[in-house]
C-alpha cells in the first residue's frame, strides 16, 4: 500500500485540533480523521520543536540587544544607524512572536 499524501490545508487543520488552545487528544483526533496516530503524533512533535526552536531564537535576540544595553551605559551615545539596527531586531523579534502566535492559534 502507497503511502498517503496529506495536503498543508488538512495538516494546518488537524494540527489545529491537537495544538493550543483545543489541545484535543491526538489518538482521538487521527481516529476521526481516519489517519494513522503516528503521524499526527509526529507532525504535532515537529511543530512543538519549531516553536521551541523560534522561541530560543527570540531569546538569543533578547540576550545579545540586552549586552548592547549594558555596554551602551559605558560609551558614548549610540549612532542613529545603530539604533536603528537595534529597533529592527526588536521589530523582527516581535514579528516572530506574532507569527509563532498565529501558528499556535491561527
Amino acid at each position: 500500500m502507497g503511502k498517503t499524501i496529506y495536503s498543508e490545508v488538512f495538516k494546518k487543520k488537524v494540527l489545529k485540533e491537537v495544538m493550543p488552545p483545543k489541545c484535543r487528544d491526538v489518538r482521538v483526533v487521527a481516529d476521526e480523521v481516519s489517519m494513522p496516530y503516528a503521524t499526527l503524533h509526529g507532525w504535532r512533535k515537529r511543530e512543538i520543536e519549531a516553536i521551541l526552536e523560534n522561541q530560543e531564537q527570540t531569546r538569543k535576540f533578547e540576550a545579545e540587544l540586552n549586552k548592547i544595553g549594558r555596554k551602551q551605559k559605558d560609551q558614548k551615545p549610540l549612532s542613529p544607524r545603530v539604533l536603528m539596527a537595534i529597533a529592527m531586531v526588536e521589530v523582527l523579534v516581535l514579528i516572530v512572536f506574532i507569527l509563532i502566535i498565529l501558528k499556535v492559534w491561527g
